[in-house]
């Protein structure tokens, strides 16, 4: 069957049983793992210099419980797992989430919260420890919700060893393919970066990332990111350069032969939205009528150094004017004289101003008559 597929594609018979064999043996590692669980089953790795697929850990997704275990006991590596923010079930039951390690004797020991605040970043929704002694975790749902069932592993969480974003074998043989003219499928899209970072040198201009559409056909595309953090991010149809409404980024067409562009530029004020962007993802996707044909997922890192010259900056910002409330005051032009109260003079009615007339008048006569006497 080899033979018969190298002979088909023109691919040497080495280089095509070298990635079968590496295909059939994630395969049987993984049927070995997972069939006892009756769980859904996936194995995840790298690509390998030579362009062979290594895997690394297999995951088992069960109703209760998600089983991570290496492929090589021998291995040492750090896993990350990251809750997947759109899935508000989980993340509003993170602290219902237990883990249970499991030695390379296959004795599972006491399980401790999955929040623990040595490893558990709740800025980013991270766990993260080395797994060097241990032959599996299990993540265990002790919430009063079914969260696992009927989830596929990236509907719940993303995988990291050593800071690397693995794939699953599913995805590799997808993209590995052979095409054939009127059968399968054909490269879909073609992404410029596997992940982007934010420094001091290039927060303020942005990021940019480029997709194309390599299909012969034209196809309908989404994009999914982070909404809070951002400074007007933008998506622009490269042919005629308009701008795709942020309403319908969930689902717009692309021509055959073009593509968009992501401009994604880092808010500069607010200090936890720039850090809460660190360790999420931008997802592009292709859709082939309401199922998700292919998913691309770029990781987007923000520098601590970068987060420390804003804090910084913030710090060191004169404080706002606080506008103080007074009451108000009349100048001292406008404020009112102080006048002493007004004199009334006593004024005699006329009665009694004729009875003194005439009272008057009689001293004035006595005294004459006294004088003439005399």
């Amino acid at each position: 069957m080899i033979f018969a597929q190298a002979v088909t594609t023109g691919i040497p018979v080495e280089i095509v049983s070298r990635r079968s064999m590496a295909l059939a043996l994630a395969a049987v590692v993984c049927a070995v793992v997972c069939l006892p669980s009756l769980g859904l089953c996936e194995t995840y790795g790298f690509k390998d210099e030579r362009g062979a697929f290594a895997p690394k850990v297999t995951v088992t997704v069960g109703n209760r419980e998600i089983l991570i275990k290496k492929t090589n006991p021998g291995d040492k590596f750090t896993i990350s797992l990251t809750i997947n923010k759109r899935n508000r079930p989980l993340v509003s039951n993170v602290t219902s989430l237990k883990l249970q390690w499991i030695n390379l004797q296959n004795q599972a020991g006491r399980p401790v919260p999955f929040t623990d605040r040595q490893h558990y970043d709740y800025r980013t929704l991270t766990y993260k420890e080395a797994m060097t002694r241990s032959l599996a975790v299990k993540i265990l749902d002790e919430s009063t919700r079914d969260l696992f069932t009927g989830k596929e592993f990236s509907d719940l969480f993303s995988l990291k060893i050593d800071d690397r974003e693995v794939i699953s074998s599913d995805t590799f043989e997808e993209k590995d393919r052979t095409v054939k003219l009127g059968e399968g499928r054909d490269l879909l899209i073609d992404v410029n970066k596997d992940s982007i970072a934010f420094t001091e040198e290039n927060f303020k201009h942005g990021q940019t990332i480029d997709v194309v559409n390599r299909s012969e056909h034209s196809q309908i595309m989404g994009v999914e990111l982070q909404e809070k953090g951002w400074f007007l991010p933008k998506i622009i149809h490269k042919r005629d350069q308009t701008t795709i409404p942020q309403k319908t980024w969930d689902r717009f067409t692309v021509d055959a032969g073009s593509g968009f562009s992501i401009i994604l530029v880092p808010t500069q004020h607010d200090l936890n939205q720039l850090a809460a962007l660190d360790g999420t993802e931008v997802v592009i996707k292709v859709w082939d009528g309401n199922t998700v044909r292919e998913t691309r997922r770029i990781p987007i890192h923000v520098s601590r150094e970068l987060i420390a010259a804003v804090s910084e900056s913030a710090s060191a910002a004169p404080p706002a004017n606080r506008t103080q409330r007074r009451e108000p005051q009349p100048s001292p032009q406008t404020r009112p004289t102080e006048t002493a109260p007004r004199a009334f003079a006593c004024v005699p009615s006329r009665a009694k101003q004729r009875r003194q007339l005439q009272r008057r008048g009689f001293e004035l006569h006595l005294a004459r008559g006294s004088t003439s006497g005399v």
